[in-house]
């Protein structure tokens, strides 16, 4: 028997899919129980994150048009992309956004990402369902993040695949 020739570049472009050699095939897509290289490639072209690396190694707005960060450096202040939208339509709002990052800290997601973002945010066990006291919604496209002490490297941490955004 012989095997069906992969489809050529074009022809996987023209249909709108995305082809990934993969050693092992992930039981999950969700960022907060993704744990190998394999789950977070497919997160990344999946989700999108708060901030990303571009191609230059720079950090750039993803969901976020911009941000601000505080002088003492303990508080950022992002604003997210008023056109953002989830595959499905729905927009990408704040609340979205402090949900996502909160279920890292919920018990039935053993969120291996958890301990990073607990640097910046501090150790935090939440109810499941519960939002992060220092994550806070000012309005459908701002949010604001309150650290206990100063985090430089946040917004890299950000822009990790495994704190990318899902829909609420």
């Amino acid at each position: 028997a012989s095997a069906t020739p992969a489809p050529s570049l074009d022809e996987r472009r023209a249909a709108g899919r995305i082809a990934a050699g993969m050693t092992s095939v992930p039981t999950s897509i969700d960022p907060a129980k993704a744990w190998n290289t394999h789950q977070y490639l497919l997160i990344g072209a999946v989700y999108q994150t708060l901030i990303r690396i571009s191609e230059s190694g720079r950090l750039v707005g993803d969901l976020a048009v911009r941000w601000e960060i505080s002088p003492d450096g303990k508080t950022y202040l992002f604003e997210l992309n008023s056109n953002a939208r989830f595959h499905d339509g729905r927009p990408v709002t704040a609340e979205c956004v402090a949900w996502s990052l909160s279920r890292h800290f919920w018990p039935g997601h053993d969120s291996i990402a958890r301990a990073i973002l607990s640097q910046a945010l501090g150790p935090a066990k939440l109810p499941e369902g519960d939002i992060l006291p220092q994550v806070r919604v000012i309005g459908p496209k701002r949010l604001e993040l309150k650290l206990p002490r100063p985090y430089p490297p946040l917004p890299h941490v950000l822009a990790m695949p495994a704190f990318a955004i899902l829909p609420r």
